[in-house]
């Protein structure tokens, strides 16, 4: 699973906004993730230059607020 590390709008999930603390992608996201995606987005090889998520082997999705 893959948290987000930094503040980003994804641009390919309709501008969608990822706070920190966030799940990547979400839940009811309407597009595939590729692997070049998720590695774009875990290195420097972005639009913002820096790192946004990160993978956590231990992480559990929490339930959406209401």
């Amino acid at each position: 699973m893959y948290k987000v590390v930094r503040y980003f709008t994804a641009i390919q999930d309709n501008n969608r906004p990822y706070n920190v603390g966030d799940v990547f992608p979400h839940k009811e996201c309407g597009y595939t993730v590729t692997e070049n995606r998720l590695a774009e987005l875990a290195c420097r090889n972005n639009l913002q230059r820096t790192q946004l998520i990160r993978y956590e082997e231990d992480a559990v999705e929490e339930a959406p607020k209401k």
